[in-house]
């Protein structure tokens, strides 16, 4: 059932899904790797497939404000304008249009990346502000949290394997400190 008109968008943007990990990386590494879900590299989780058209790509630059972030799904599109950058601690989106199918039951508003370093790596704070119009709103709601954290973490762990290849990677291009030990120089003749 979908909710009656006569309830106000400011009073359906009230629902929001926060959820929180830990990268240990720190929040500069962190910040390099922020990632929409349509740049997630692997394939989305099942459900999501039964949820949201294919995710294909996005386009656009995150690092200023005011500049839009094109992104593109197999049937759709989502427009998203930043809002906030604040370098190693906050990228704040608000998506000015979609198009995905899935407009009478769930709009995305607006949606954030909050990053506080630790001792021991960095926190992340993933936001989506939505508006859900599926009713009884106390049946759906914890439904729609339930897969709004699944989404977050699907994007969450997405960033955390861009960290360690990115770790592998550079491991392998640097020489270990025991293989400089072990090397000798041999003269030239």
């Amino acid at each position: 059932m979908h909710q009656e008109e006569s309830v106000s968008d400011e009073t359906r943007v009230a629902d929001r899904v926060v959820t929180h990990l830990r990268l240990a990386a720190s929040s500069a590494a962190v910040w390099q790797t922020l990632m929409f879900y349509e740049d997630v590299p692997r394939a989305p989780w099942s459900i999501f497939r039964f949820l949201l058209p294919r995710p294909l790509r996005s386009e656009g630059d995150k690092s200023r404000v005011g500049n839009v972030v094109h992104c593109f799904y197999e049937d759709g599109y989502l427009m998203k304008r930043i809002t906030a950058v604040e370098p190693g601690e906050l990228l704040r989106f608000e998506v000015i249009e979609q198009q995905l199918g899935i407009e009478r039951t769930f709009r995305a508003h607006e949606g954030s990346y909050e990053l506080r370093a630790l001792p021991t790596g960095t926190a992340v704070t993933l936001t989506t502000r939505y508006a859900g119009s599926l009713w009884p709103r106390f049946l759906w709601r914890p439904v729609e949290r339930y897969f709004g954290h699944k989404f977050h973490l699907y994007v969450l762990r997405g960033m955390r394997e861009a960290l360690d290849s990115q770790s592998r990677s550079s491991a392998e291009a640097t020489p270990d400190a025991r293989d400089e030990a072990n090397t000798v120089a041999v003269p030239r003749r």
